[in-house]
């Protein structure tokens, strides 16, 4: 790769770069509902504050609009329920401006009498806090015990009313089971936690996608954040044969200057959050070196072997068509020129020569005077049909003399 093609792919890559950062950094985060206490079901009565959640750099003079079911219901950055009613229920959005508008999150309201509280959704990471839930206070309706479940087998047993899952593999479907003292039957609910993920899975993407031998190369670990998580910090690490050959950074990019032909092999990058809490692997990615030498001698001219053959064959085709067509146009001249007319005052025909002579046809006109051969000033003149083969001259089928063609 010469020096000026090199020049202008990094000068194309820092403007990609500059360009799609400034996009990311002018791009507004979508705004999040949260609610306090972090449930989405909740009794009868019970009270809820939801806050539109929005990035800090729309911070300042901004006014936030509540939609309940689709339908504008609120003003303000905050949505306090002080006792919340079964009409209270429905899916929730906020905003800071009508073209940003939060993921709707479903508020549900409940008569109970017990039910298992989780938040809406939890990311990657995160812990995920259960309660199970009762909300009676009078003496006769005071917890015997409590139970949690995890598809079906048992959590905890110690009659606590929460309980705190922590980091890992959290999901699945969870129950809970409570036997109140004014009934001995217990009472169960159930509930799924949705787990978003905080950035997608990594992939190697090279830049440029051939490398040959003393070419300097960028390996990109690609991964996207979430809309809702913008701000996350992530760090990158990347290894050549599971081996690492860049340790954790916040650089996206691992580069090579002048590659060797060891610096061939398979690629990966690990990508994770800042806390080490979510962390991804991506496939391993080939990357092949070139042998400078043998690309130039083997492979250099390849890149013109196959548009040179191409226009080559072309040319062939097109002359061979020109040619075909010229010998056609010739060969209808000259057809058209020897073929002997017949009209009502030609007497020759065809069979009258000898086989193996040469054959041209003529017409001569029937001349009133009869039939007479002369020669005027070196050309040839007949009166009445004669018909001409080679250099043989016929009158009525009867040769008469040979003449020079002049």
């Amino acid at each position: 790769m010469s020096d000026t093609h090199t020049s202008q792919l990094r000068m194309v890559t820092i403007i990609f770069i500059i360009f799609t950062f400034a996009r990311i950094t002018d791009a507004a985060v979508r705004p999040v509902v949260t609610f306090t206490p972090p449930w989405n079901k909740i009794l009868r009565g019970d009270a809820v504050r939801m806050t539109c959640d929005v990035d800090s750099a729309e911070q300042g003079d901004v006014t936030y609009t509540w939609y309940r079911n689709n339908k504008w219901t609120h003003t303000g950055k905050s949505f306090i329920i002080q006792s919340a009613q079964s009409r209270h229920g429905g899916n929730y959005q906020c905003g800071a401006s009508a073209d940003n508008i939060s993921e709707a999150v479903t508020l549900s309201v409940t008569k109970g009498p017990v039910i298992l509280q989780a938040p809406p959704y939890i990311y990657e990471g995160d812990d995920l806090p259960l309660r199970c839930y009762s909300g009676f206070s009078r003496p006769e309706y005071s917890v015997e015990w409590t139970k949690f479940y995890k598809d079906g087998k048992l959590l905890q047993d110690s009659g606590e009313e929460t309980i705190n899952l922590r980091q890992g593999d959290v999901a699945g479907r969870y129950r809970c089971e409570r036997r109140l003292s004014m009934n001995p039957v217990s009472y169960t609910d159930s509930v799924s936690v949705p787990i978003r993920e905080v950035f997608s899975l990594p992939g190697i993407r090279l830049t440029p996608s051939n490398i040959t031998e003393g070419d300097d190369m960028t390996l990109t670990c690609d991964t996207r954040l979430s809309p809702y998580r913008q701000r996350t910090e992530l760090q990158f690490a990347f290894y050549r044969d599971g081996r690492e050959v860049q340790g954790f950074t916040t650089s996206d990019k691992y580069e090579v200057l002048s590659a060797q032909l060891e610096d061939s092999g398979n690629y990966s990058c690990t990508g994770r959050t800042s806390d080490g809490r979510v962390r991804k692997l991506s496939q391993e990615t080939p990357v092949y070196v070139q042998n400078r030498k043998y690309n130039v001698e083997e492979h250099g001219h390849n890149r013109y072997l196959y548009p040179t053959v191409s226009v080559t064959l072309l040319v062939i085709l097109i002359g061979s068509a020109f040619l075909i067509f010229r010998k056609r146009h010739q060969l209808n001249r000259l057809v058209a020129k020897r073929k002997p007319t017949r009209d009502a005052g030609d007497l020759a025909s065809a069979t009258d020569h000898t086989e193996g002579d040469d054959v041209c046809y003529t017409t001569i006109k029937l001349h009133p005077k009869g039939y007479l051969l002369s020669r005027q000033k070196g050309h040839l003149k007949a009166y009445g049909t004669k018909h001409q083969i080679g250099r043989l001259f016929y009158i009525d089928g009867r040769r008469q003399r040979s003449f020079s063609e002049d």
